[in-house]
């Protein structure tokens, strides 16, 4: 007997074992390309400094993110003013602190992907308030700080927050 035809063989893997050795590769090239950069005479220079690496790098990468995430998340949750959010299933918190970190890490210039919907139709209906915004980034400006973020980098991620306030706040919520 002859080899198998071509539509008949077994795949090796699974497409979601293939995009997980995938984004390991990247990061190692990453990593490895962060450690050893080299200057037009293919000399090796110094890694990067904090002035000139992303945000992801100087929050300290993705743990970092996603502890401070989860901070702010319980700190939210043992709020009696958002009671009114909790009503959710696990499985549904769990996806939004998900897609939270994920959106964080590539707006920080890490290696994420964020695969959520856009913060308007996210946070349409929800009627969010002013005073509610505010509190949130007061429970994340604390978590950023129990994580030991620096000013600048909570500042930053502040503002990466801020930039959506308009699509999140209800400006006829009370």
């Amino acid at each position: 007997m002859g080899q198998p035809s071509r539509g008949s063989r077994t795949r090796r893997g699974t497409f979601c074992q293939f995009l997980k050795r995938l984004n390991r590769s990247r990061l190692y090239i990453e990593v490895v390309a962060s450690e050893l950069s080299l200057d037009e005479s293919n000399q090796p220079m110094m890694t990067p400094t904090a002035t000139n690496s992303s945000l992801y790098q100087r929050l300290g990468g993705y743990d970092v993110i996603a502890a401070f995430v989860d901070d702010t998340y319980q700190m939210l949750r043992n709020d009696p003013r958002f009671s009114r959010f909790a009503a959710r299933s696990v499985d549904s918190q769990q996806r939004a602190r998900q897609l939270l970190v994920d959106q964080i890490c590539h707006l920080a210039g890490g290696p994420c992907f964020y695969t959520g919907r856009d913060m308007k139709t996210s946070h349409t209906g929800l009627h969010i308030t002013e005073t509610e915004w505010n509190i949130s980034l007061e429970y994340t400006r604390q978590a950023l700080k129990n994580h030991g973020v620096g000013q600048r980098e909570a500042e930053e991620v502040i503002a990466i927050f801020e930039q959506y306030r308009a699509d999140i706040v209800d400006s006829s919520a009370s």
